[in-house]
C-alpha cells in the first residue's frame, strides 16, 4: 500500500505495463482533496470537490464540513412570486392589462392608468400561490416594450404575515436605473425570461435592488437571517421616471 499526498489541488496517477500484451490495472482506495474552504475566489464546484468543505444551498458560500448555517438549506428560488399568485393594483384608474403579468416570468406588461390619482399612492399587493412565508432578498424588474417615462423609479417594498396584520417596511429608495441616461426597451412583448436566483437574463434590459445591508468588505457574505419572513407583500410606486 502507498500514500500519495500532495498540497496541491490536482492530482496525477500514471499506470504503465512493461508489455503491450498485459493489461495494466491500478486499485485506488481513497483520495481525498482539501482545501482552504473560506479563500477568495473559491468555485462552487471546487467547494464541492473538496473533501473538507461543503456549499451553502441558498447562496453558494463555501463553509468547513459540518459548518453550513441551518439558513442554508432552505431553497433559493429566482421569484418568491409563483405561478398561480393574486396580484391586485392599487391606485390606478380602470383595470388595464393584467396585474398577473407582472409576475408571469415573461415580457408581457402591466400598467397603471394614474389619470386624476397622481396624489394617491399606487401599486401592487402580491399574494403568493404556495401560501408559505418567505424572505424577500431582493427586486428585479424588467422594462416595458415602449414607454420609458413609465419606468417606476422609486419604491417601498413591505411584507405581512397575514391578511389582517400590519405591513411592515422591508426596503424603499430608488432603482438603479433612475439615473440612467438612457432607456432601453424590451421590445418585444410575450418573451419568457430565463432568469435565475443568482442573475438576470443578460438578454433583457432590467434593473434590481439588493434588501441585504451594505456590505462592502472582501468576504462579505448575504445572511438570510437577517431578513424577515412574510406572507404577502406590497410594492408602493413613490415615483415614474416622467410622473
Amino acid at each position: 500500500m502507498i500514500n500519495i499526498s500532495s498540497n496541491g489541488y490536482y492530482i496525477g496517477i500514471a499506470v504503465c505495463a512493461n508489455s503491450n500484451k498485459n493489461v495494466a490495472t491500478a486499485e485506488v482506495s481513497n483520495i481525498k482533496l482539501s482545501r482552504t474552504c473560506f479563500s477568495e475566489g473559491i468555485t462552487k464546484l471546487q467547494c464541492d470537490q473538496s473533501s473538507n468543505c461543503e456549499s451553502g444551498q441558498a447562496t453558494g458560500t463555501c463553509y468547513n464540513k459540518g459548518e453550513v448555517p441551518p439558513w442554508e438549506s432552505k431553497t433559493a428560488a429566482t421569484t418568491i412570486f409563483d405561478v398561480g399568485s393574486t396580484v391586485t393594483k392599487f391606485g390606478c384608474a380602470g383595470d388595464g392589462p393584467s396585474p398577473n403579468y407582472a409576475v408571469d416570468g415573461t415580457t408581457h406588461k402591466t400598467s397603471c392608468d394614474r389619470t386624476n390619482l397622481l396624489g394617491q399612492p399606487a401599486g401592487l399587493l402580491i399574494k403568493p400561490f404556495h401560501r408559505v412565508e418567505t424572505k424577500a432578498e431582493g427586486l428585479r424588474i424588467y422594462a416595458d416594450n415602449n414607454c420609458p417615462g413609465c419606468d417606476p423609479v422609486s419604491y417601498i417594498f413591505e411584507g405581512r404575515t397575514s391578511a389582517e396584520s400590519d405591513w411592515v417596511e422591508i426596503s424603499r429608495g430608488d432603482l438603479p436605473w433612475k439615473g440612467s441616461a438612457t432607456y432601453a426597451r424590451n421590445s418585444v412583448e410575450g418573451l419568457d425570461i430565463p432568469s435565475t436566483y443568482g442573475s438576470a437574463s443578460a438578454r433583457f434590459e432590467f434593473t434590481e435592488v439588493s434588501f441585504y445591508p451594505p456590505c462592502d468588505a472582501p468576504d462579505c457574505t448575504r445572511d438570510p437571517t437577517v431578513l424577515s419572513d412574510y406572507l404577502e407583500y406590497k410594492i408602493t410606486w413613490t415615483e415614474t421616471r416622467n410622473p
